[in-house]
């Protein structure tokens, strides 16, 4: 495993989830697993260190 993802649902109430995920170093990619592209959510991924 080289990196961590997921997905946050992207509405008004979620915000702080999304400044924690970006606190904690995650940074913004496309769509993960079988999650599409919707528009209503957004995710993230950090990178694993060896």
């Amino acid at each position: 495993m080289t990196a961590l993802q997921h997905k946050v649902a992207h509405l008004a109430p979620l915000a702080a989830a999304v400044r924690l995920c970006e606190n904690l170093g995650f940074t913004e990619c496309g769509a993960v697993l079988e999650f599409p592209d919707s528009g209503f959510s957004r995710f993230f991924e950090k990178k694993l260190s060896a």
